[in-house]
């Protein structure tokens, strides 16, 4: 394992990621594996005067020991974050490594034999698959990684974003950031997001609100959020100015999915920071939603990791049971190998599922859930998933699952498309620009102002 740490730094993909206590225990693993390395390939023999089989034993204890404490301090450290990087390379591989140590001391002449023929094929399947995908593709390179969590998380990574025990991550309160995305030497945008002393983006007021009875709670992603928009221009400061009689508060932030807004309503003071007691709650759909919700792959082994896990119990009801790294260990030890195995990558063995009725039923439920707790909460005028327009697919196929749970639906798929005009989207982005907001929050109003009956309703 700390010969992989040196591969990792050599390729740049864990500068700067591992603190002194990580540092710490790879430099003791580094030591006891070095000292079985040699007990077991070296000649101690004659130093000592051991036997072969005494020699071997003696290495294979000392790897399995080396990684044995790499494992116990990793998930014994408060400090550390195992993020799957450093589920790969502080539990997951040192794990695998330890258990092959143990079975090669114990394990008679043939089965032992036969174990080593195993693990040299899987190392040179991955070897064999490295080399046809070039050197750099061992492990993603720093604009691959970079590309992800970008695509999530503003670029402006720093002072920015916190960890948080319910919503997995969220955005560090009484904080300004200015977020640049360039494209070559286009700049994608430039704009600033405010974010207030609860630690949710701040929504500029349209008009004086005093006296207003009610308001509008805002759950979602980025498309929520407002990735790539000014403060006023996002969709929630824009129904403020659309809706008159209601005060918007933004309650999306990059990455998120339904389970946000369940763990939201669940965990987090709402009452507290909404001065209103009646209002309305809407949540913006799009495709994915349903990946994240169950935690698929491709978003367990970049940002969604820490993210709540719901899930159905045996009766059929929305449970929580942690994040997606404590609510699920298995998966959170055998994820990241699998993200990161050449063989996989040169075969494209694609090991994520969407849009499947499973995750359609529970995503349904969790906006049942999450409904049901905003009733509780306040006097609800309303509890809406508002399907964004280039979802088609997706609320083809939620719309059922939807309706059978009562969740009040805004199909807004065919407002407008992205071949209209240019002005919809951000070009090298994909997220929505202030217009198509404007479009979306102008039309929400009018929904809500006629009794909020949408589109596909």
């Amino acid at each position: 394992m700390p010969a992989g740490l040196v591969l990792l730094r050599y390729f740049g993909i864990a500068d700067q990621e591992f603190g002194p206590i990580e540092g710490l225990i790879l430099a003791i693993g580094a030591m006891l594996l070095a000292a079985g390395a040699t007990f077991s390939f070296g000649r101690p023999k004659h130093w000592l005067g051991l036997s072969w089989g005494h020699v071997w034993k003696a290495g294979g204890a000392l790897i399995a020991l080396a990684c044995l404490l790499t494992v116990a301090v990793a998930l014994l450290s408060a400090r550390m974050s195992l993020d799957p990087m450093r589920m790969l390379c502080l539990v997951t591989l040192p794990t695998l490594t330890g258990i092959f140590s143990v079975l090669m001391i114990f394990l008679s002449r043939t089965p032992r034999t036969n174990l080593a023929i195993v693990a040299i094929l899987i190392v040179s399947a991955e070897l064999f698959s490295a080399l046809i995908l070039g050197v750099q593709k061992i492990m993603p390179s720093q604009e691959d990684v970079a590309g992800q969590v970008a695509a999530v998380i503003s670029p402006v990574l720093k002072n920015y974003v916190r960890n948080d025990p319910d919503l997995g991550y969220a955005a560090i309160p009484d904080n300004v950031q200015r977020a640049v995305k360039l494209r070559g030497d286009a700049t994608v945008y430039d704009v600033t997001y405010t974010i207030n002393d609860r630690g949710w983006r701040h929504t500029p007021q349209a008009r004086d609100l005093n006296g207003t009875e009610s308001f509008a709670a805002f759950f979602g992603d980025s498309y929520t959020f407002g990735e790539g928009v000014q403060d006023r221009a996002t969709l929630p400061a824009q129904f403020e100015q659309a809706a008159f009689g209601f005060r918007s508060y933004n309650f999306g932030f990059h990455g998120y999915g339904p389970q946000q807004m369940l763990s939201a309503l669940e965990h987090k003071d709402l009452p507290a920071i909404i001065r209103e007691k009646r209002g309305i709650a809407v949540f913006t759909l799009i495709y994915g939603h349903d990946m994240r919700l169950t935690g698929e792959p491709v978003i367990h082994n970049s940002w969604g990791y820490n993210m709540p896990y719901y899930h159905l119990d045996g009766q059929g009801n929305v449970k929580q049971n942690g994040t997606f790294t404590t609510g699920r260990p298995l998966s959170a030890f055998f994820l990241p190998l699998l993200r990161w195995s050449s063989t996989i990558k040169l075969l494209r063995i694609n090991l994520n599922s969407a849009e499947t009725p499973d995750q359609y039923s529970l995503m349904a439920k969790v906006f049942g859930a999450a409904c049901r707790r905003f009733e509780s909460l306040f006097n609800s005028q309303g509890c809406y998933v508002l399907i964004f327009p280039q979802a088609k697919n997706s609320a083809e196929k939620a719309l059922p699952y939807l309706r059978k749970e009562g969740v009040k639906v805004l199909n807004y798929v065919d407002l407008f498309r992205r071949s209209d005009s240019d002005d919809y989207y951000l070009a090298g982005d994909g997220h929505p620009t202030a217009r198509a907001h404007k479009i979306v929050s102008e039309r929400l109003a009018k929904d809500i102002a006629s009794g909020g009956h949408g589109l596909g309703e």
